[in-house]
């Protein structure tokens, strides 16, 4: 792991870099196995908080899918077999939208409550 309690502590592109690091790790650890990547990683669903918390969801979640998977534009010609790339493609979508699912409830989470909301120091108008 490479440090990902500091996430809380970096700036976008401290960010963005630690998910490439990450991801890069992952890619090199698992080959060329596009089966077996992410899909509910908890570092990183740590770093995609981090990033929705720092309002840069797209800048590390890209360098995160890139890193780990390949990069969008370039996988037909590193996997010349159809059914790899198809496979690799697949799991790359996949966990796109795993993360985005994890940012939306970060996002929820970080949401203040309307204005209208009564504080809860405040007694209930009933």
């Amino acid at each position: 792991m490479i440090g990902l309690a500091s996430a809380w502590d970096c700036d976008e592109k401290e960010l963005a870099a630690m998910a490439g690091e990450w991801g890069f790790a992952l890619h090199e650890e698992l080959g060329r196995d596009a089966a077996h990547r992410l899909g509910g990683s908890p570092e990183a669903d740590l770093l995609i908080k981090a990033a929705v918390a720092r309002g840069a969801f797209e800048l590390v979640s890209t360098s995160l899918l890139h890193a780990c998977f390949e990069d969008p534009e370039l996988i037909d010609e590193i996997f010349w077999d159809e059914d790899e790339a198809l496979e690799m493609r697949h799991a790359l979508e996949r966990e796109r939208i795993r993360l985005q699912r994890v940012a939306r409830e970060e996002a929820r989470d970080c949401v203040p409550p309307p204005a209208s909301a009564p504080a809860f120091s405040e007694e209930p108008p009933f």
